[in-house]
């Protein structure tokens, strides 16, 4: 199985998706606990929370379990061993902060069509970062990461299948006559050559149907990306997630044929626009006068030259 990697570099700005498939998004940092000196336990993270996180009021707590084996009779004893993460929730649950004793984590989950994107993650990902490192004491990072969760939706044909090969690039490959048709799967795919300095691992996993009467096949597609070299500024931090968001947003891309990625209706922006407009006509600014109204440059028109800028309209001297 190979993932095709040969793709349009999408974090240019020069594609942007109508339908983005993103539900989820999360970055993930870790933390240098060599100046640790303050305790990290249940009441610390309810602490945390209530101080710089009173617009969450949705918290749970998972504790850290610890089992021991008795050697006589094998039996597992099982014991509270401290708090692994404690979550906050926002009121309507599209935003989630969890800390841990060494790590940190902030998302976004999306509600209704509105996705916000990665570049309002991104900053307040270091807001809580920079609150919970005041918090604990803790001046240094260790690690950072990225994760992106998709679900992807696909029109079946008139007998209710879908042919995985329409859509995607990226998907199982059995024996037709022994294995027949695939009724669920899930494929897991890592790679170190996405991302530099980084390690990408792709879990894709259909999703069970509702009922008969669904139109659509549904897939979800998990991104992680884990940072392989040190991190230990926040500038490094900054610096690599943005490099791992644009690669992600290109092997994305080339996860889809091109009839599976026109699902989520490409829209070329502005500048892709401009920039496309402005190569067709560049052959025409050759040797074109400046308009003799406003003095913009002028586009040559047949035996005339026109202006876009005003509309005046000149003869070829």
């Amino acid at each position: 199985m190979k993932l095709l990697l040969e793709a349009t570099l999408l974090g240019s700005g020069s594609v942007k998706l109508g339908k983005p498939p993103v539900i989820e998004a999360w970055i993930e940092f870790k933390i240098d606990l060599t100046d640790e000196h303050s305790v990290w336990d249940a009441n610390a993270a309810n602490e945390f929370v209530a101080e710089h996180f009173p617009t969450f009021p949705h918290t749970d707590q998972m504790a850290l379990a610890k089992i021991t084996i008795d050697p006589r009779t094998h039996k597992p004893t099982t014991e509270i061993a401290g708090i692994e993460r404690i979550r906050a929730f926002t009121e309507n649950r599209d935003k989630c902060i969890q800390a841990g004793r060494n790590f940190v984590i902030y998302n976004h989950i999306k509600k209704g069509d509105c996705w916000p994107g990665y570049q309002k993650l991104e900053p307040e990902a270091f807001e809580a970062l920079a609150k919970y490192m005041e918090f604990r004491g803790l001046p240094k990072l260790s690690g950072v990461a990225l994760h992106y969760r998709d679900v992807c939706r696909m029109p079946q044909d008139d007998s209710g299948r879908l042919e995985l090969t329409e859509y995607f690039t990226v998907h199982p490959q059995v024996p037709d006559i022994e294995f027949g048709t695939i009724g669920g799967f899930t494929i897991g795919i890592q790679t170190n050559d996405v991302c530099k300095d980084g390690s990408v691992t792709l879990t894709m996993q259909s999703m069970p149907r509702i009922d008969d009467t669904e139109t659509m096949s549904a897939f979800t597609m998990d991104w992680h990306t884990v940072c392989t070299k040190t991190i230990d500024t926040i500038d490094t931090a900054k610096e690599w997630l943005g490099n791992a968001h644009n690669a992600l947003r290109a092997v994305f891309k080339a996860a889809f044929t091109e009839k599976g990625f026109a699902q989520f209706e490409p829209i070329e922006s502005e500048g892709a626009v401009m920039q496309e407009f402005n190569a067709q006509f560049e052959h025409f600014l050759d040797d074109a006068p400046a308009c003799d109204v406003c003095g913009a440059i002028t586009v040559r028109h047949g035996t005339c030259y026109k202006c876009f800028n005003c509309g005046n309209s000149m003869a070829a001297s």
